[in-house]
């Protein structure tokens, strides 16, 4: 991000922290969106909406993965949608009660993690109020109190249904949810099983698209003079060739690129971005925090930090290789200055000399030397300079190609 989103950000947090109301923030949410949305302050620590009208809150946001922005949570559950996203916090708008939002700020200083801070923001707001969960759990049980509130709370409960998964949504997508969950268990159970799985499925998946090609492209093949029992063998065989034939196209575009980064990219090692385990799991994430299973949960906390520190080691290795090959041209830069310092000074003296001996030449020589001679050995002068001067043009020409490759930008001179 560069300075000028950073101190947009600073800027929009500062004022944040001061409260505006939810009509404000309608007003100012394109000056509050940075790069079309809100979720790089989640990052930042948590915005609170509270009921100033009715002493209730929601809190929401940081920076774990099920913390829902501010361009989502406010449009949705409280300004838009009719009450879809949630009745009774759409009321309290509709209702004309003071609604505002405030951004808390994570200090690392004070709190070690952000669900330390978390605690410390719910205890605050439960002092002067209550959540939208409690107020709504005690409609249906006047028993209730917050004590009775259960770790991991639907902060967004709409009072007809537990944050348990219904029925219909178990129907409706049991199957991706329990592939994703024992993906989790597998690489928690083992790593290396898990890419070694990964990657076997990475060659069968992937292949695919170009298998598809080839049968389209030969669509029109026909079995002309043979029976339905040759016909259908000769079918089979040809989508398994196809298949076959397709997985080593898709080898030899890997070996392409290898060989490929091997000899013009400056970072060698073949990168697999995109791994069909890791975007089953991506994409089956919000369901899976919908189940509010603790323990499938902290396997996904797990998975992504799996994928960060693979993503920070190859970023390491990527700084340690840039860094290697910059230092490399440095001191390549450094040795072709010199040479062409030095071919320039050559040049020079050559050309002096030569200028010296002509000079002799036309007073007739000197007494050790005749006039022929010293006019010869101007000439070669004359060649030696002519070739220093080619030299100086080709490292002149090497250092203006390593200072662009280098960034380095000569000064104007006065």
């Amino acid at each position: 991000m560069d300075n000028t989103l950073l101190d947009l950000l600073e800027q929009n947090i500062s004022l944040l922290e001061k409260g505006i109301s939810l009509d404000e923030y309608i007003e100012k949410e394109m000056q509050l969106k940075i790069d079309g949305d809100t979720a790089i302050y989640n990052k930042y620590g948590f915005f609170v909406i509270y009921n100033k009208t009715k002493n209730r809150y929601l809190l929401e946001g940081g920076n774990n993965l099920s913390g829902y922005t501010m361009s989502i949570t406010i449009p949705q559950y409280f300004i838009y949608e009719n009450g879809y996203g949630n009745p009774y916090m759409y009321k309290d708008y509709a209702d004309g009660d003071m609604l505002v939002l405030i951004f808390w700020r994570y200090d690392s200083d004070k709190y070690d993690t952000m669900d330390q801070f978390k605690e410390y923001i719910e205890n605050y707001y439960d002092s002067i109020g209550e959540t939208y969960f409690d107020y709504i759990m005690r409609l249906r049980d006047k028993s209730y109190n917050k004590g009775k509130r259960p770790k991991g709370y639907n902060a967004y409960y709409n009072g007809k249904k537990t944050r348990q998964v219904s029925e219909d949504f178990i129907n409706q997508s049991s199957r991706k949810k329990i592939m994703a969950e024992r993906l989790l268990r597998l690489e928690n159970k083992s790593v290396f099983l898990y890419n070694l799985l990964n990657a076997i499925t990475d060659l069968l998946v992937k292949p695919i698209p170009i298998f598809i090609w080839g049968l389209i492209d030969n669509s029109s093949s026909t079995y002309i003079g043979l029976n339905a029992i040759k016909k259908s063998l000769l079918f089979v065989f040809w989508i398994i060739g196809s298949y076959l034939g397709a997985i080593a196209v898709y080898l030899f575009l890997l070996f392409f690129i290898q060989i490929f980064k091997l000899f013009l990219c400056t970072y060698k090692p073949l990168v697999i971005h995109f791994r069909i385990f890791d975007v089953i799991i991506r994409l089956s994430t919000r369901k899976i925090l919908k189940m509010n299973d603790e323990e499938i949960i902290r396997l996904l906390d797990k998975h992504e930090d799996i994928i960060e520190s693979r993503k920070e080691k190859r970023n390491n290795n990527k700084s340690r290789v840039y860094a290697r090959k910059r230092e490399r041209d440095l001191q390549e830069y450094a040795f072709i200055q010199q040479e062409y310092e030095r071919a320039k000074e050559s040049a020079k003296n050559n050309r002096d000399s030569a200028e010296r001996n002509f000079e002799k030449a036309r007073e007739g020589g000197t007494l050790f030397s005749s006039a022929e001679a010293k006019r010869e050995e101007g000439k070669r002068d004359m060649q030696r300079a002519t070739y220093d001067e080619q030299d100086a043009k080709y490292y002149e020409e090497r250092i203006h190609e390593k200072e662009r490759v280098l960034g380095i930008k000569k000064k104007n001179n006065p």
